[in-house]
């Protein structure tokens, strides 16, 4: 299934959103599997964690289930399993030998609105012939790590029609690379920030969509 995650579930953290989804299908009498382990979970499996500020607009779930339902049927279960500020955009079958949607994640694109645009052409095209871009680990222990390999693209786009924003839309293709980790709009506007002399922060983050294996290697 795909789903959309806006306002009210910004702030959750993966964890949390697990937590609910399992809880709501349960409520909704959705007979998800269990998985075959000591302590047998729900078998639900998201393709990638949404940053805890960020908003989503179709992320891909895969849903396991313990016997065979029609989507007609199982559609109104799942809108009622579903947790505070998500919204269900579309449901279908998959093939039960597909690959796991996490081992088939290599990037996802983002649109980030920042209200300070003064010379970020610049900086974009600095950080992009950058040979190496080393940023402070998250874990705050001293380490670093490349950012560079982890940043596909960065192009700045007019604002969506109808949607006024004061600044730019900033529009990121970031990697996802087992190796090297996941790339995060964050750390790249912190980088930016970092060549710019002055800190650049977003009113709006949102995942447009993630990007699987075998799709265009750059955004359209």
């Amino acid at each position: 299934m795909i789903v959309w995650r806006g306002h009210e579930a910004r702030g959750l953290s993966h964890g949390e959103v697990e937590s609910l989804w399992v809880e709501g299908l349960a409520r909704a009498g959705v007979p998800v599997a269990m998985t075959e382990t000591a302590h047998p979970r729900p078998k639900i499996a998201f393709a990638a964690p949404v940053p805890v500020d960020a908003l989503a607009e179709r992320e891909p779930i895969d849903l396991f289930l313990a016997e065979r339902l029609r989507i007609a049927d199982l559609r109104p279960r799942v809108l009622e399993a579903l947790p505070p500020g998500h919204d269900l955009v579309d449901l279908f079958d998959v093939w039960i030998g597909e690959p796991a949607l996490a081992a088939r994640v290599v990037g996802a694109d983002y649109r980030v609105e920042i209200p300070d645009v003064d010379g970020l052409t610049d900086a974009f095209a600095e950080l992009l012939a950058s040979p190496r871009l080393e940023r402070p680990r998250r874990k705050g222990d001293g380490r670093t790590f490349d950012l560079r390999p982890l940043v596909v693209s960065l192009e700045v786009r007019p604002a969506d029609p109808g949607r006024p924003v004061a600044g730019a839309v900033v529009r990121m293709r970031l990697r996802h690379l087992q190796e090297q980790g996941t790339g995060r709009p964050d750390d790249v506007l912190a980088a930016l920030g970092d060549l710019l002399g002055r800190p650049l922060v977003a009113t709006e983050t949102v995942r447009e969509c993630l990007v699987f294996a075998g799709e265009p290697p750059s955004p359209t």
